[in-house]
């Protein structure tokens, strides 16, 4: 069995138009959970996007994100690479929080942000990824801020860093690593699908 926990409501996966979030929604759906795919796009109206999860509680809520970023040096970066990466990564994922966090309150729900180790700053990592790094950096901050603001409607807040979201293997343990998320983790930690702190 892939999770040993129950969640009683919906179960609602966001980025499934990516491998990350197409393998982790059939890892809950094969073990019969109730699974809302919805496809993470830019410029989509994200308003309409969150429909099919409306009217019901929401137990899990999970962003899964394939986007990568150019590699390029600092210098060759425009405002329009800046712009599209901070909509996708760090904007669109509080955005939808938001709109969902009502039928969170009701289902006592857990909200995971999926992020990659790699966009830790207080380490070097990949070169370049000055369009991809610092805003799921700005993403990190932005679910600490969630885990204070909404611990007292009982939704619980958890940030896990894959080192490669195409490795099974890794992606995998997912569901246990969820699992083990709880309500002392406020503010919220970042940490590896082992359970293991990251550094910012």
């Amino acid at each position: 069995m892939v999770s040993e926990q129950q969640f009683p409501g919906a179960i609602v996966i966001v980025g499934t138009e990516g491998q990350l979030g197409k393998r982790l929604a059939a890892l809950y759906s094969d073990i019969g959970h109730e699974v809302v795919s919805l496809p993470l796009q830019s410029g989509a109206d994200l308003d309409s996007l969150v429909t099919p999860s409306r009217g019901k509680p929401i137990s899990l809520l999970v962003f899964c994100d394939d986007y990568s970023g150019d590699d390029d040096d600092a210098a060759a970066i425009q405002r329009t690479n800046m712009k599209a990466a901070l909509e996708r990564l760090a904007y669109m994922p509080f955005r939808l929080a938001s709109l969902l966090e009502p039928a969170l309150t009701e289902g006592n729900g857990k909200l995971v942000l999926l992020s990659r180790a790699n966009a830790m700053m207080e380490r070097p990592n990949d070169a370049g990824r000055f369009s991809e790094r610092p805003f799921r950096a700005a993403a990190h901050a932005l679910w600490r801020c969630l885990s204070i603001e909404w611990r007292d409607k009982g939704i619980r807040c958890g940030i896990v860093a894959l080192a490669d979201p195409r490795d099974r293997d890794e992606t995998g343990l997912l569901p246990k690593a969820i699992a083990a998320i709880g309500s002392q983790e406020s503010p919220v930690t970042l940490r590896d699908v082992n359970g293991g702190n990251l550094p910012w």
